[in-house]
C-alpha cells in the first residue's frame, strides 16, 4: 500500500490524563450549586476559562444560572475528552530545487472528534459541547528543507613553476545533490499541544457565533 494511501488509525480515549485539581490531597469542599472544570492544566488561563464558562451554560440546560469551581465537589463535572484520530494521505514530496537548496512538503490529512463532556456527581454522562467532528477532515502541510549531500570531489594535482609536483587540492567534480525523500512521522506533528491548540480555536469561534446569534 503506498503513502499516499496508507490510514493511521489512533484511538485516544481520554486522550489526556484529565484528574481533579489536587484530588489527593484538597479539602473536598462541597459546591452543590455550581459545575466543577477538570481540564487540561494548559488550559488554566483566565480569557480561554471566560470563553468556556461563557459557552456552557448558554449551550447545556443543566448548567444554566450556575457558577464554577476549580476544586471541591459540585453537583457537575467537565472535562476534555478527545478520541478517533485518524491520518491519511501521508506524503512526502520529492526534492525540489529553490536557488540550489533542494525543499521538500510533507503533508498529510487527520480528523478527530473532541467535546466538552458534562457529567454529574455521580459520573453519569449529562451532555456534552461538540468541539470537532470526528467528520470533520483538517489538512496539514508544512514545506522544509536540507542541504545538498554527494557532492564528488577529486584530488588534482599542484605543480610548481618546473613542472614537479608540491601537493595536491580536492576540486569538485559534480555538484551536491539531494535525491533523499525522508519519512517523517505525522504523530511527531500531532502533538498533545497541536491538538489542545485546535480544540482552543473552536472553542473561541463558538463564542464568537452566540454573541453573534444572541445580538441579531
Amino acid at each position: 500500500m503506498s503513502p499516499s494511501s496508507r490510514v493511521l488509525p489512533l484511538v485516544l480515549a481520554l486522550f489526556f490524563s484529565l484528574p481533579c485539581f489536587g484530588q489527593h490531597h484538597e479539602r473536598q469542599i462541597n459546591y452543590p450549586d455550581r459545575y466543577r472544570l477538570n481540564l487540561p492544566k494548559d488550559w488554566n488561563r483566565r480569557k480561554l476559562i471566560a470563553a468556556i464558562t461563557d459557552i456552557l451554560p448558554q449551550t447545556i440546560d443543566q448548567l444554566k444560572n450556575r457558577d464554577f469551581c476549580t476544586s471541591g465537589k459540585a453537583a457537575y463535572y467537565v472535562q476534555l475528552k478527545m478520541d478517533s484520530l485518524f491520518v491519511t494521505n501521508v506524503q512526502t514530496t520529492p526534492p525540489v530545487e529553490i536557488g540550489s537548496i533542494p525543499h521538500y512538503t510533507f503533508s498529510f490529512n487527520y480528523s478527530f472528534h473532541a467535546v466538552l463532556f458534562v457529567s454529574d456527581s455521580l459520573n453519569k454522562p449529562v451532555s456534552m459541547v461538540q468541539l470537532i467532528s470526528g467528520e470533520e477532515t483538517m489538512s496539514y502541510s508544512k514545506q522544509f528543507s536540507m542541504q545538498p549531500q554527494n557532492a564528488v570531489y577529486s584530488n588534482m594535482p599542484i605543480y610548481d613553476s618546473t613542472g614537479r609536483v608540491i601537493g595536491s587540492r580536492l576540486v569538485e567534480e559534480a555538484g551536491a545533490v539531494n535525491t533523499y525523500v525522508p519519512q517523517i512521522s505525522p504523530f511527531s506533528t500531532l502533538t498533545e499541544d497541536f491538538l489542545l491548540n485546535i480544540c482552543e480555536k473552536k472553542i473561541f469561534e463558538i463564542r464568537r457565533m452566540l454573541k453573534k446569534i444572541n445580538s441579531d
